[in-house]
């Protein structure tokens, strides 16, 4: 049996985790309701290709990705708010998929993923390239510690022992057992739909005679002389429109006002809710009581439970200098004994209270030589790169000369020489000296910490999160300074219960006061209360204009049924404000009002209308050259060089694709007649052509186009899918 087939054979247990879970939404779809719906709310959550998504089908799904969350975090850790939006986000990607692709595309075509194909794809010699990023540290990107080799491939003999290992009945590896069940399902789901989409790929093709007509219109260039009113000339004031213009534009460009979903635009209005005086007075009381407490932790086991028990942050050990310290407070913490503590300080939103560690005379700054012994992306475990860290500096030592050892081994690439690199100094590479490395941050803290508190000439191994590093201290400055070792308790200041209902209150009040869009945006204006925007939400909306917490019931309440133009909603919390909101427009999916877009086709009608006027002023000013035109039109004969009809730009006026159009069928000495562009009108003369160089080999602007095209099949086919099921999205109605 194959090792997928044995994992697979397996895998019903999965399957059981994931039934407990669907039982027990349907147990509580029954008890009270799984989604909290008012009456009249649609009975699906959405229609995709003809297929209701009911909410058991839904849960179903979810359940899935809520276990693949588990398995991904072993379980450590239950979603956040944001993370539960993203497996919604995915929930509803698998549905279209399913329904799109399985149950639609891939059935047409009799598409299917074998096992053979799956196991080689994941096992075999030559795997997918998505197995790297299975094998991939999500950090770094590189290969996991002891699957990869050392030209930065996978080693698949490593990857084949390590799914062998893998079984449910075994305790250690239970877990990644299951981890691999998923990303078995994870990898097949990618792999025939990346076959699916390489048919369609398959069926672009760009000919020798494409690729030379391409070279063509790039490299083709002209040299023309041109006379142009431009649109700006008259005033809009002067151009009179009717609405018979108007409406006449909007039947003949139709296709250019279909809406694909259903939008909303609203004004709102927020409420900031800072802490009142009284809350920081009173936080300030907390933190000094807490401030106390923290003194008389006396070890620094009790130290590191306080913080990690009180802190908002963690357990940070810093070190400040002179000019250094939080609100250039030098002489109070330089004068604080250890043990004692400084604070509270309000430093941003926070109050800190700071403890002394330690303090002592530090040097200014040191160098230090470092060899870096990674244990990522290189093939080596972890432990073989230690053992190799360890020889090396057994070997320094004894005596070898550490610089010579550098280049060999180091796998840092700014110690090496880089021949081709535009720097000299990036050239020669810095043989692993960084210079003079000060207390600032600069490098990572074990790095400083070697260069300013090991002896001179000094060697020892170091471990970073880049790996070991063999460091060998060069030289300390004379200069010392006071270092001051000292580890906080932090809380952010956050307003009363008190604090957020007035500021509600507050909102309330402007929200019942003001319940048309008319009421509101007067009261706004007399309150000189800012007014912002939010145009075109959707209803799949995760963020809006100006916010980013506590969208979902905005959004909600923007789609309900007896929510129309100019309704004012009531305050919603957004985390440091709240919000009323008023609705301005409603645009609902397929074709755009005329009313909607007058705007819009007024700009276009006009022009056109500019357009036939300074035509008929050309055809008028009768002249048998460019010069007698442009005398006639009172206007002054340019030039424009190098123009092409892949780039048809005019200094000092912009895109003009109708002069390229115009270029493709003149003459050289062509005079042409007057015609509308994109800025103005323009007569052209046609001064020189310089004909393109003959394409010798047409392959590579064949590939060059066809990775053009190739490039966008997968989103383009994608959203023709869409386009073609008739989706009807109530995910808002829902959650």
């Amino acid at each position: 049996m194959s090792i997928l087939e044995r994992i697979r054979s397996r895998a019903g247990l999965l399957v059981g985790v994931i039934m407990l879970a669907l039982l027990a939404f349907v147990l509580s779809d029954f008890i009270g309701g799984q989604f909290g719906l008012s009456g009249g709310a649609p009975d699906a959550i959405a229609e995709i290709a003809g297929h209701e998504i009911k909410p058991q089908e839904w849960q179903q799904v979810m359940a899935q990705a809520e276990n693949d969350f588990g398995l991904r975090t072993g379980g450590r850790e239950k979603p956040n708010e944001q993370q539960i939006d993203q497996m919604q986000q995915q929930v509803w990607q698998s549905l279209l998929d399913k329904y799109l692709l399985e149950e639609g595309q891939y059935k047409e075509l009799g598409l299917i993923l074998s096992d053979d194909e799956l196991a080689e794809q994941m096992l075999g010699n030559r795997p997918n390239a998505v197995m790297k990023q299975v094998f991939g540290d999500q950090q770094s990107g590189k290969i996991a510690p002891g699957f990869g080799l050392p030209n930065g491939e996978l080693d698949m003999n490593a990857v084949r022992e390590y799914v062998k290992s893998l079984s449910p009945d075994k305790e250690q590896t239970k877990l990644q057992f299951y981890q691999w069940v998923m990303t078995e399902r994870v990898v097949r789901e990618f792999l025939i739909k990346q076959k699916y989409f390489n048919l369609i790929k398959k069926g672009f093709y760009v000919t020798s005679a494409q690729a030379r007509m391409e070279h063509k219109a790039d490299s083709t260039l002209y040299t023309v002389h041109y006379v142009a009113k431009k649109y700006s000339d008259i005033p809009d004031s002067t151009v009179a429109i009717t609405d018979a213009d108007l409406k006449a534009y909007y039947d003949s460009h139709l296709y250019k006002f279909k809406e694909k979903q259903n939008k909303r635009n609203m004004d709102y209005v927020g409420f900031d809710v800072f802490p009142s005086a009284d809350d920081i007075a009173d936080a300030k009381k907390q933190m000094t009581d807490l401030a106390s407490l923290f003194e008389k932790q006396t070890t620094p086991r009790s130290d590191s439970e306080f913080v990690m028990t009180n802190s908002n942050g963690q357990y940070n050990v810093q070190k400040f200098s002179a000019g250094q310290f939080p609100l250039g407070m030098d002489s109070v913490f330089l004068k604080t004994e250890k043990g004692k503590v400084v604070g509270p300080l309000q430093l941003g939103e926070n109050l800190q209270v700071f403890k002394v560690l330690s303090s002592g005379m530090l040097a200014d700054s040191g160098r230090v030589r470092h060899i870096l012994i990674s244990y990522t992306g290189n093939g080596r475990t972890k432990e073989q790169s230690k053992k190799l860290a360890d020889s090396l500096t057994a070997a320094i030592k004894k005596g070898t000369r550490m610089e010579s050892l550098v280049v060999k081994f180091t796998d840092d690439p700014g110690s090496k020489p880089q021949p081709d690199a535009p720097d000299e100094k990036i050239k020669k590479g810095n043989g692993g000296d960084y210079g003079w490395i000060k207390n600032n941050g600069q490098m990572v803290p074990e790095f400083t910490n070697f260069a300013l508190q090991r002896k001179v000439g000094e060697t020892d191994i170091v471990e970073t999160t880049y790996g070991y590093h063999i460091m060998q201290c060069l030289e300390r400055s004379k200069t010392e300074k006071t270092q001051v070792e000292v580890v906080s308790v932090e809380r952010k200041i956050e307003p009363s219960d008190k604090t957020r209902n007035e500021v509600y209150n507050k909102a309330m009040t402007f929200a019942n006061k003001n319940k048309t869009g008319e009421l509101f945006n007067a009261a706004a204006k007399k309150e000189n209360i800012n007014k912002l925007i939010a145009t075109d939400v959707t209803e799949d909306a995760r963020t809006i204009q100006g916010i980013q917490d506590g969208v979902k019931p905005i959004v909600r309440w923007m789609f309900e049924e007896k929510t129309a133009k100019g309704s004012v909603s009531e305050p919603y919390d957004v985390g440091n404000r709240y919000i009323v909101c008023t609705i301005t427009a409603i645009k609902e999916k397929g074709y755009k009002p005329l009313e909607d877009v007058k705007p819009m086709i007024e700009v276009d009608v006009r022009k056109q209308k500019k357009a036939d006027m300074f035509i008929a002023q050309f055809n008028k000013a009768k002249a048998s050259n460019l010069d007698g035109y442009a005398a006639n039109m009172k206007v002054n004969v340019m030039s424009a060089n190098n123009f092409s009809f892949n780039s048809p730009n005019i200094l000092g006026m912009g895109y003009e694709g109708e002069i390229a159009g115009k270029l493709a069928n003149m003459k050289k000495g062509q005079l042409s007649g007057p015609f509308k562009g994109n800025l103005g009108v323009y007569m052209i003369q046609l001064d020189e052509i310089k004909e393109a160089s003959q394409l010798k080999e047409a392959k590579p602007k064949q590939n060059m186009l066809m990775g053009m095209y190739i490039y966008r099949v997968d989103g383009d086919a994608y959203e023709i899918l869409k386009d073609n099921a008739d989706i009807k999205d109530n995910r808002s109605k829902f959650f």
